[in-house]
């Protein structure tokens, strides 16, 4: 870091006036259709150790100054025990942070899991919702346990915990891509009431 001028990584942001971005880690263990990190990664996901994330962030904000943080992994939530160590670690920086993550996965995180993500500051979450097709999802290669009911108790779940959940669709779908469109439009509306 020394050897850059940090201070254009800084962003205002809507998570803080010193937003830096990090990757901390590289890949994803699924494999949906669609996705170009599949051929880059090809499955694998290799990610730095919960410390030295912390050490990095930590550096971020005494250093440089950093209020919040946006993780932009392919998926930072792949493993609960290292989700929960980074929490625990960056908690007394009092920062506020956003990541990308699968509903599946954080689904099977545990209450005290999600409690301290809270704690330690993270205020959104970004999520491949896809479509409002179980059909589709599974056409896309989806994988895991991805499901439309799925996401709806992702988004339910979230909304205990003050995070907002962030999430992405993919629109007109084959073989139908009007039904799909429609679906989705419809799924969406279900989520906004839902959080």
């Amino acid at each position: 870091y020394e050897k850059i001028d940090m201070t254009p990584y800084a962003q205002k942001h809507y998570l803080g006036k010193r937003c830096y971005p990090h990757h901390s880690s590289f890949g994803c263990p699924f494999a949906c259709s669609f996705c170009a990190v599949v051929a880059l990664s090809h499955q694998r996901w290799l990610a730095e150790s919960a410390e030295r994330t912390a050490k990095i962030v930590t550096r971020l904000h005494t250093q440089y100054g950093a209020d919040s943080l946006e993780f932009h992994d392919m998926d930072f939530f792949v493993s609960e025990g290292r989700t929960r160590e980074f929490a625990e670690r960056i908690t007394p920086l009092g920062l506020r942070w956003w990541g990308l993550g699968r509903a599946d996965t954080l689904m099977g995180y545990s209450d005290a899991t999600f409690a301290t993500m809270q704690k330690s500051g993270v205020k959104m979450i970004f999520m491949g919702a896809e479509s409002g097709s179980d059909e589709v999802l599974a056409r896309m290669n989806k994988g895991g346990t991805s499901a439309v009911a799925v996401t709806e108790a992702i988004v339910a779940r979230l909304k205990q915990y003050n995070i907002v959940p962030e999430l992405s669709f993919v629109l007109g779908n084959p073989p139908d891509p009007l039904a799909d469109i429609d679906a989705s439009l419809r799924f969406i509306k279900r989520l906004k009431r839902l959080n």
